[in-house]
């Protein structure tokens, strides 16, 4: 499943550049939207995250 989580983290980016250039947005309001994108890889991938270590087995130290 990470590969539908960065797909679609792609798929926002390509909808947050070309909304950005259709829509004239100043260069403030684009130096947001990696920041926004940063956030949401991280959302999206700590499910993907912990989906992936599901079942295995934590060591203690010792």
């Amino acid at each position: 499943m990470p590969q539908a989580a960065a797909l679609l983290v792609g798929g926002f980016a390509i909808v947050g550049v070309g909304v950005s250039f259709t829509a004239d947005i100043d260069i403030q309001r684009q130096l947001a939207i990696p920041n926004v994108l940063g956030i949401a890889t991280y959302v999206i991938g700590m499910p993907a995250g912990f989906s992936l270590l599901r079942g295995v087995r934590r060591v203690s130290p010792a």
